[in-house]
């Protein structure tokens, strides 16, 4: 950071979930500086132990401070939920517990397998001489060897045979006066050539204001039932995902908000979406994609899905793709995709009260002794209460077995073992 700072530039880099992306900009008279910077960075980088303890003891920081916030936790019930199974389920940040476990060796070899040419990306943007900068970047990235990555093996999601309302409770700061719905719906990937009309199917269904689903509840039977619904689309190199959220009151009935969804859902496919709002739609889009071309710094990090997930080509002719929109085609892409789909619906509530007053009856304990033949002695507390089991082995003798000269050697001992 210090050598990037002497030219000017800047460093930094997000994780999302199927890739990260690094990123530098550069004054562009010292770009040749920054790039032997990123490339000494991606794929010279020693990894010191010291570096690690210090990134651990950060990441398992920021995890405290996300799973306190709502958003946190509603995404993450619902990417476990609907992902169940598969890689895309692994919260970005990890877990406390994976992060505390984790070994410098593990991030190592991660490194040293995926960090290689052959399985980046490189996207250049800015004043400069094509021809020069591909001569630039053979000169600065070209000499690093192509690894052998493992064989990518693609990722297969179904939809749910029923509806199923999955709950859970949240915990700490979450709001008491509120629950939040969630529902997902399995799409293709963004190879696919119904996916821009997925994309306006997204944004008309309830990304925006004039929304489908905004309008449904607006209406005065309705109006009381949420207080807040949007749409958005989330996609990989495998598959999409039209994800539904709301917000309701505590005390709402969850199954008529789902079931009013689904109803507009299905809907989508006799629903003709005019012309004129498909129109206008573009020019905002087409406006906001010069936007970004102007801010390098939001393009890379705004387009670094559409290059993971579909490729060069699907970046470039993006927007051509989505003047060929019709409405016809997004019926037809509603009535493909979606109208017969049976979404996975997740709903989290605020955390549970202690209960005042009267204790609520409880389990009795059970317990129960039993001497193995190895010798081992095993204690049982069995109580039908308790949604948590816990195990705790004790290895016995430490004050008479470690000695007068070998105070310490357990402590040694178990923080090795527990590594």
């Amino acid at each position: 950071y210090d050598e990037m700072d002497f030219y000017g530039g800047y460093n930094n880099a997000h994780t999302g979930p199927d890739y990260t992306n690094y990123i530098i900009l550069m004054p562009k008279e010292y770009i040749a500086q920054g790039m032997d910077i990123q490339a000494d960075m991606l794929f010279n980088s020693t990894l010191p132990d010291e570096k690690f303890e210090k990134e651990r003891g950060i990441v398992i920081e920021e995890i405290g401070k996300s799973s306190d916030r709502p958003e946190y936790q509603i995404n993450n019930h619902f990417q476990r939920t609907f992902y169940a199974g598969t890689p895309y389920e692994r919260p970005v940040l990890g877990t406390v517990s994976t992060i505390s476990h984790l070994k410098r060796e593990d991030v190592w070899e991660y490194y040293r397998t995926w960090y290689v040419p052959n399985n980046m990306t490189l996207m250049v943007i800015g004043d400069f001489s094509t021809s020069e900068m591909i001569e630039s970047v053979k000169k600065k990235y070209g000499p690093y060897p192509a690894g052998s990555i493992p064989e990518r093996r693609t990722v297969k999601l179904n939809p749910p045979g029923k509806l199923r309302i999955i709950r859970v409770n949240g915990m700490g700061k979450f709001p008491k006066d509120s629950r939040y719905l969630s529902m997902g719906y399995l799409l293709p990937p963004p190879t696919t050539e119904d996916f821009q009309a997925i994309e306006f199917l997204t944004e008309f269904l309830g990304g925006r204001e004039d929304s489908i689903l905004k309008t449904l509840f607006e209406q005065e039977q309705h109006k009381n039932l949420i207080h807040e619904i949007s749409a958005n689309l989330e996609f990989n190199l495998d598959f999409s995902v039209l994800q539904i959220s709301a917000e309701l009151p505590a005390e709402d009935n969850v199954e008529d908000v789902v079931d009013l969804i689904r109803q507009a859902v299905r809907d989508m496919e006799k629903t003709a979406i005019l012309i004129d709002k498909i129109q206008s739609s573009l020019i905002a889009r087409a406006t906001h994609e010069i936007y970004l071309q102007e801010n390098l710094h939001y393009y890379g990090m705004m387009k670094s899905p559409h290059l993971v997930a579909g490729g060069y080509n699907f970046l470039r002719n993006y927007m051509t793709d989505l003047m060929r929109v019709t409405p016809q085609s997004i019926q037809k892409a509603a009535a493909q995709y979606v109208s017969n789909q049976i979404p996975v619906v997740t709903v989290m509530s605020p955390p549970l009260e202690k209960p005042t007053g009267e204790t609520a009856p409880q389990s009795p304990n059970r317990y129960h002794k039993e001497n193995l033949e190895n010798g081992i002695t095993v204690v049982i507390k069995e109580n039908q209460d308790s949604r948590v089991i816990g195990i705790h082995l004790l290895a016995k003798e430490r004050s008479l077995s470690e000695g007068k000269e070998n105070w310490g050697l357990t402590e040694i001992l178990q923080r090795m073992l527990s590594e």
